[in-house]
């Protein structure tokens, strides 16, 4: 008679489940590196380039002004579903003294095909100017943007006024930056 050996097996399920915690974690470690910015600390400065033109960079966050940076790519499906009214959005904010910038977080080759994607998506060369290329990530890193879309409301004092994760209706958008506005009065 052979002495069977036997070995205890782990169900598959468990199996699954460890490796789906150490994968959540090792996601959780690596995407947690980096600043968190809180309302009210000092918005980093930066500057970025405009899709419509190669003339000096735009320098972020503008003194004396309402910025909305609106963070997006074109892999993310809600950014590109979201994009031709988020450009009509940003167009109509500039009418009301907010400065509203798209700003594309896609790879630094691709300029190119991020112009050709605008076309394709029906956003006009003359709606092209609330379009911003962060081709070195530097404004994704330094606002600590880790989801797309993002909205970061910086108030005319330089200031986070507040973070977005994911799409905002304009309705609420509109009551945010009021929100906002009506704080800048009391600088920190």
């Amino acid at each position: 008679m052979q002495a069977q050996e036997t070995t205890a097996k782990t169900p598959l399920g468990i199996q699954i489940f460890w490796i789906l915690l150490f994968a959540l974690l090792a996601y959780q470690m690596f995407f947690s590196r980096g600043k968190t910015l809180s309302r009210g600390a000092p918005a980093p400065s930066l500057s970025l380039q405009s899709v419509a033109t190669s003339d000096a960079p735009t320098t972020i966050p503008a003194r004396k002004q309402v910025t909305v940076l609106h963070f997006w790519a074109m892999w993310c499906p809600t950014c590109v579903r979201t994009l031709r009214s988020s450009t009509r959005r940003a167009l109509a904010f500039r009418k009301r003294g907010v400065r509203y910038l798209m700003v594309n977080v896609d790879e630094p080759n691709q300029a190119e095909q991020l112009k050709a994607f605008l076309r394709r998506q029906r956003i006009s060369p003359s709606q092209f100017t609330v379009h911003f290329h962060d081709a070195r990530k530097q404004a994704l890193s330094s606002y600590g943007v880790r989801a797309l879309p993002s909205l970061v409301i910086v108030d005319q004092h330089g200031k986070i006024g507040a973070f977005i994760k994911g799409y905002i209706p304009t309705k609420p958008l509109i009551n945010l930056i009021q929100k906002v506005k009506s704080m800048q009065n009391k600088p920190s």
